[in-house]
């Protein structure tokens, strides 16, 4: 009776042992002393998509990326129970490949089983998908050295703008006094070849100074604060009076939030839209410019990652010239014109700014226009901002 109660125990615990085998979402595979594989659990052929009867039998270093068989951190099954010094669990991260060639990375913890009544079986391995681990880590890394670059190109930038405008400042004093002290001598041929000179290095002053603006757009390291939209384009209306009276136009403001914001980019940001929208409107017609934003529960599908966050969709629409609809997205690059510089002054940076302000805010900028009819833009901006000063 006392035997027949140990086997009903023994049974019992096999099965549940067997249960547990069956049921458990870690992956597991147990090894013979040749690093064939005799038993492999449903989650483990879930991961390598792979029957269970297409692996018994099968080596599993067969199952690893080639890359990773000989590495010195990887051993097979087999090498580490006929270690006698290695008793304890080796875990190791390698790439595990699928039966439809896709790869997973994956932890693998191989553990001997040492003085059991089953021999043959020599190890059990559990594997853990880290694929999504491994992602995050390399765009960490990724995020890390882009960071470092942007730091280093942003030190090159500043200092190659001091070296250019310094020889600038020069060509432009020189020319100053040599139009001051011998304008008799030089005649009006003379006058003229100076007068261009002097344009051509201020163009070229604005040229780096509208470099360093692009360059600083999206490294700034000013905190976010609670911004008041509507005061900031009060600001910029004040800044623009001039161009507006000049022109004309009128600039209707609707209702404007307040969110986490940089104030410095975001009153740059409007100024270079409202001042596009100034500038870019139809012969004989007044600039009309408003600009509206909306509280949005959700980016409605635009950010992935960003679902469920609220968001300010701003909106600056204007009656000007408008905007052919294949220079949509283009006009959004650095330098990219649409006009020649006598039809329309500027260089051709400020919605790239534009773009880099938003992208540095988690946002996007985009355009619809048809070509006569005046543009709209759109910039949508996260309402809390994950580094806001509270």
């Amino acid at each position: 009776m006392a035997g027949s109660a140990r086997d009903d125990d023994a049974t019992a615990e096999r099965e549940r042992a067997r249960t547990i085998f069956e049921r458990v979402e870690t992956g597991i595979v147990v090894v013979a002393m040749d690093g064939t594989i005799t038993d492999a659990n449903p989650a483990f052929t879930k991961m390598a998509a792979f029957d269970r009867a297409e692996l018994v039998g099968r080596r599993l270093v067969e199952l690893f990326h080639p890359d990773d068989i000989d590495r010195d951190d990887v051993e097979e099954p087999s090498a580490v129970v006929g270690n006698a010094r290695s008793e304890e669990t080796r875990t190791v991260q390698q790439r595990l490949v699928r039966k439809d060639g896709t790869v997973v990375w994956v932890r693998a913890r191989v553990a001997p089983l040492l003085g059991l009544h089953r021999p043959r079986e020599a190890a059990v391995c559990t594997f853990e998908d880290v694929t999504e681990e491994k992602r995050a880590e390399a765009l960490r890394t990724f995020a890390a050295r882009l960071q470092e670059t942007n730091k280093e190109l942003q030190e090159l930038a500043s200092i190659a703008s001091h070296d250019l405008q310094e020889p600038l400042r020069k060509i432009r004093a020189l020319s100053e006094r040599l139009t001051s002290r011998n304008r008799d001598v030089l005649g009006e041929e003379g006058i003229d070849d100076l007068d261009r000179m002097q344009r051509a290095a201020g163009r070229m002053q604005n040229l780096i100074d509208n470099l360093l603006s692009y360059a600083r757009a999206g490294a700034e390291d000013r905190p976010f604060t609670r911004v008041s939209l509507r005061q900031v384009v009060r600001e910029v209306m004040v800044d623009l009076e001039a161009r507006i009276e000049e022109t004309g136009g009128t600039l209707d403001i609707g209702v404007l939030p307040t969110i986490d914001a940089d104030p410095v980019q975001m009153r740059q940001l409007l100024q270079n839209l409202f001042s596009n929208a100034l500038k870019f409107h139809r012969p004989g017609v007044p600039p009309a410019v408003r600009v509206s934003a909306t509280l949005l529960a959700s980016w409605d599908g635009q950010v992935s990652e960003s679902r469920g966050e609220a968001v300010c969709r701003i909106e600056v629409t204007d009656n000007g010239i408008g905007l052919p609809e294949e220079h949509k997205d283009r006009i959004f690059s650095v330098f990219h014109r649409l006009h020649g510089r006598k039809a329309y002054e500027g260089r051709g940076v400020g919605l790239a700014i534009c773009r880099k302000i938003a992208a540095r805010h988690r946002g996007t900028i985009a355009a619809e226009s048809t070509p006569g009819e005046g543009a709209r833009f759109i910039v949508t901006l996260p309402v809390r901002q994950r580094r806001a000063a509270e």
